[in-house]
């Protein structure tokens, strides 16, 4: 009883919130409609927990309850009053602390085997549970409440910055953030894309208010808070998201010559890269030993019905390039036809084939890319083809696959409806 009052009474609040805050208010639908969006996100959330609750019988193999549970083992230096403990393991500061072990042993994630010099991503979410545990009474459907709301406000954060285009599409651009199926079921739960979606937002709402000259506090603290969650939540997002922020700064002083700008910021990266300039950093080796071992782990598992092949990667930057267009193709369309083996990969496959249909549409009913979108554009597409490269890499399991791609998915939807005619589309219909 005591838990779903907490419920009611936060739900209350996050409804007062939407209805009172002027960063929800200024969206071009009512209070009401907003919030149901929300509750939609609420909805998905809710169903991404029932599947890791009934789908796998091991918690151990659950991602949301694994970490959950980790969660509550570091909440438990909190219960029993070790307020300094407890702010050790959540800040990180002096967080090998010896003292800290007994903590750290009741858990099964909060060490990785492989790290690869990068920061340890299980522990933002381990974090984020331990947090939620003071205000949530232990209940996890609360701490879906929570996520699903972190991951609303950056989803309203992108519709903010492309709706100056969509002024005439509102719905299409509304779909594209909030209703792809993917990106609804995998971002509301109480997982990493749930914070993933949070920063993500409030990274590129800050990037466009820089834009626009808007040198102040408040876009300062979004670009850090932002750029802080994009790097203890999922690095390569942020570093994805990088070479498309220097086009779009170049691009919004001038627009002449945008291609050949986007492939010169794409070169210099790519040279970068190959110099490593950084040797604890090797981005190609860190690429190919993460896709090595997330293949052995895969092989060491056995009976994996989502595994596929791909090709196997050496230390090199032309062995990465030469396998970005089967990355790319594999993040964008898998599940094929005959990786249908579970029932689990049909909704992800009759997305696909929506989304190949919308790609058809565009032949047929076809917009023109205005000058003003030039630097919305080159930044989407930079941002859609390295991450999916990345993804498509070094991913040989369909149900990772599907959900390490949805940060991209928004931006994908967004060109699509860019440059779909929808107006000349409905009007055809409406003919026949």
């Amino acid at each position: 009883m005591l838990e779903l009052s907490l419920f009611i009474g936060y739900f209350s609040l996050i409804f007062l919130i939407i209805f009172k805050c002027r960063f929800f208010r200024e969206l071009p639908f009512s209070s009401i409609f907003v919030t149901g969006i929300y509750i939609l996100k609420l909805l998905g959330g809710i169903a991404v927990l029932w599947v890791y609750s009934h789908y796998y019988s091991d918690r151990l193999s659950s991602d949301i309850l694994k970490y959950f549970d980790d969660g509550k083992a570091i909440f438990h230096a909190f219960q029993t009053g070790a307020y300094s403990d407890y702010f050790k393991m959540i800040t990180g500061i002096n967080e090998t602390d010896p003292k800290l072990m007994k903590y750290y042993e009741n858990t099964n994630f909060w060490f990785k085997d492989f790290n690869y010099n990068l920061y340890n991503d299980n522990r933002t979410i381990i974090r984020f549970n331990a947090i939620a545990l003071i205000f949530s009474h232990g209940s996890i459907m609360i701490h879906t409440l929570f996520i699903s709301f972190l991951s609303f406000i950056g989803g309203v954060s992108i519709f903010k910055v492309f709706y100056p285009f969509f002024k005439a599409k509102r719905i299409e651009l509304l779909f594209a953030v909030f209703l792809v199926p993917s990106v609804v079921f995998w971002t509301s739960g109480v997982l990493k894309e749930g914070l993933l979606m949070f920063g993500l937002g409030i990274f590129i709402l800050s990037i466009y208010r820089l834009s626009n000259k808007l040198f102040n506090l408040r876009t300062m603290a979004l670009l850090a808070v932002g750029s802080f969650i994009l790097f203890i939540v999922k690095f390569y997002v942020l570093v994805a998201l990088l070479p498309g922020v220097v086009i779009f700064f170049w691009l919004k002083k001038s627009k002449q010559f945008a291609l050949t700008k986007f492939l010169i910021v794409h070169l210099i990266f790519a040279i970068i890269i190959a110099i490593n300039p950084v040797e604890k950093y090797n981005l190609i080796e860190i690429i190919t030993q993460k896709q090595h071992d997330f293949i052995n782990m895969v092989e060491a598992a056995g009976n994996v019905n989502s595994y596929y092949q791909i090709p196997y990667l050496e230390p090199t930057v032309w062995s990465i390039l030469k396998n970005i267009p089967t990355a790319i193709i594999n993040s964008l369309l898998r599940p094929f036809p005959h990786d249908l083996h579970s029932l689990i990969m049909i909704p992800p496959f009759f997305e696909n084939i929506g989304l190949l249909g919308l790609f058809i549409l565009i032949f047929g009913f076809r917009n023109k890319l205005l000058e003003n979108f030039l630097p919305y554009f080159y930044f989407s597409v930079s941002f859609l083809l390295i991450l999916l490269s990345l993804v498509g890499l070094t991913t040989p399991v369909i149900g990772a696959l599907v959900r390490y791609k949805v940060p991209a998915l928004p931006f994908l939807f967004i060109l699509i409806f860019y440059f779909l005619d929808t107006h000349k589309l409905f009007k055809k219909l409406q003919k026949k």
